[in-house]
Formats: C-alpha cells, sequence, structure tokens
C-alpha cells in the first residue's frame, strides 16, 4: 500500500491509524504496521481491520440511512466468518474485547450528523445524549473533536443488551438529536424574522419616510402607518441538519456513511 492510498483510505474512515495516546501507552502500537492490515469489498461497504487493536474488527457501512442494511450486511458476514473461526467468548462478559468498554456484544452503530445549533449548547446536547445512552465523539475517530460540528453518535452501552437493543439506542438518540436541532432552527428563524419586523416599525425609520413623501405645504398630511404584515415562519423550518438515520425527508446534503461494527 503506497503513501497515497493510505491517505485516502484513511480520509474515507476506512483504515486506521497511528498516533492514539491510549494504545501507544498499553504497547498496541509496537512495530507498527507490521502484522496489521485490512480487507474490503470493492464497494467500500464492508471492511475487516486486522490487529489494529483488536484482532478482528468487522465493520458494515454504507451511504445513506438504511441501517436495517447495515446491519443486515454485518450479521451475514459475522455468521460466515464464525463457520470458520470462532469469536473468543465468555458466557459472563460476552465477547472478549482488548478494551474493557466493548464486552459484550462488542457492537457499536454509529452515525455522523451535522448539529451546528445543538452542538454549541453542549448542555443539551449531553442531556440527549444521557438520555438515551449514546456517545458523542468527534467525526474522526475516538478522542477527536469537532470545529465543524458534524459529530459521531453512537450506542454507549455494549453490555447487557442485545444488538438490536443497542442499533435502536443509536437510533433514538440521533432522532431526539434532530427534532432539538430543528426546533432550534425554527426559533432561530422566528426570531430574525421578528427583528425585520421591528425594524420596519421603527419610529426613526418611519419618520423618515414620512419626510421623503410629505407634500408641499398648505397640504394636508395623514399619517397612515401601515400596519405591518404578520411574521411569516416557512414551513420548512429552515435547513434540515445533514443525517442519515431513518423517517427524515430532507437528504439534500450526502450523508456520511451509517456504520455498525464488532470488535472481536
Amino acid at each position: 500500500m503506497d503513501a497515497k492510498v493510505q491517505k485516502q483510505l484513511i480520509e474515507d474512515h476506512f483504515l486506521f491509524k497511528e498516533g492514539d495516546r491510549f494504545l501507544e501507552s498499553c504497547g498496541l502500537n509496537r512495530n507498527w504496521p507490521e502484522g496489521r492490515g485490512i480487507f474490503h469489498n470493492e464497494a467500500k461497504t464492508f471492511l475487516v481491520w486486522v490487529n489494529e487493536e483488536d484482532e478482528f474488527r468487522i465493520i458494515s457501512m454504507q451511504p445513506g440511512a438504511d441501517i436495517g442494511a447495515v446491519f443486515k450486511r454485518l450479521s451475514d458476514a459475522c455468521t460466515a466468518i464464525e463457520k470458520v473461526a470462532k469469536f473468543a467468548h465468555d458466557d459472563h462478559l460476552g465477547y472478549i474485547t482488548s478494551c474493557p468498554t466493548n464486552l459484550g456484544t462488542a457492537l457499536r452503530a454509529s452515525v455522523h450528523i451535522h448539529l451546528p445549533l445543538l452542538g454549541s449548547d453542549k448542555v443539551a446536547f449531553q442531556k440527549i445524549a444521557d438520555e438515551f445512552f449514546v456517545q458523542i465523539r468527534g467525526a474522526h475517530g475516538e478522542h477527536t473533536e469537532t470545529n465543524d460540528h458534524i459529530y459521531d453518535i453512537s450506542n454507549r452501552r455494549r453490555l447487557g443488551r442485545s444488538e438490536v437493543d443497542l442499533v435502536q439506542d443509536m437510533y433514538n438518540g440521533v432522532k431526539k438529536m434532530i427534532e432539538a436541532e430543528m426546533k432550534l432552527q425554527m426559533e432561530k428563524t422566528a426570531a430574525a424574522t421578528m427583528d425585520k419586523k421591528i425594524e420596519k416599525e421603527d419610529p426613526k425609520d418611519q419618520s423618515k419616510a414620512d419626510t421623503v413623501v410629505a407634500p408641499k405645504a398648505d397640504a394636508k398630511v395623514e399619517d397612515k402607518k401601515a400596519e405591518a404584515a404578520p411574521a411569516k415562519v416557512d414551513e420548512k423550518k429552515g435547513d434540515a441538519p445533514n443525517w442519515k438515520v431513518l423517517d427524515v425527508e430532507d437528504k439534500k446534503a450526502e450523508a456520511a456513511p451509517a456504520k455498525v461494527e464488532e470488535k472481536k
């Protein structure tokens, strides 16, 4: 793999990279990149990372909102792999992984979503995340921040729940975040409309307008301040955020891939 191909795969979120200080501290970056690699299909909707952190990280991903297709592809692949190689499993702890936070199902379902208004209110943003058991990350991976308000939202729980339950956690959390973002957009639009209305009704501005159109002396001047038209809020509620979950309508922006992965 040459440097150009490696760089492109990393930018497309297909290839892992060196530099995580936590992996470095526990020795998982030693002899990088010997003994490590990835396999992927032609469409790059299915990938297997080998020896990045766990021996296997099995990933299903694609652009768009079809989370069901992403999950089915992952399930079918795991079933096929287990026919020739059994995953390490404990009846109490679930699947054994390098990181203790992945014990249990070892499954993380995530979407990338643009939330500029909600992302600016960290308290409200985190409150939704806590309510629906989801985790907020930067779009460039674990321990990353964002300066463009594109977030990686994923299920926080791994242990004691089924895979279907965890995907539902992610779906419910993202749906609530979209609702909150759109509500903030409506409020912002309404506030902007009200500001314009106030500007039109400003007495100083009106006096200037009357002076300009006033007739010559001896004429009778009647002050006919027109009643301002009621503020109108566009029912489209502004531009909807970019997302890739089910039950949404605005698909103007190309959505980042929905991704479900298992670490085993």
